[in-house]
């Protein structure tokens, strides 16, 4: 598994995009896991399968990426 936190805060958006579409390939490939840390909801919901949202070191919700919106991560 890695922990990417925050990997796209210093990347153009061509760059997050290559970065986003190298992880899926490896996880597709490797069958490996990423783990990404992130406040650009956007990118959280065009580069994840999976949503778990943290607060205060607890999970509260935990879902599909595609049953979510960016609106509903928000509120979340």
């Amino acid at each position: 598994m890695v922990v990417l936190d925050e990997p796209t805060s210093v990347l153009t958006p061509a760059e997050s995009e290559q970065l986003f579409t190298t992880l899926r390939e490896i996880v597709t490939r490797e069958h490996r896991a990423v783990a990404l840390v992130s406040h650009k909801l956007a990118e959280i919901v065009h580069a994840t399968d999976v949503v778990t949202i943290m607060r205060q070191g607890r999970v509260v919700e935990h879902y599909p990426t595609a049953a979510t919106s960016t609106a509903e991560l928000a509120k979340a």
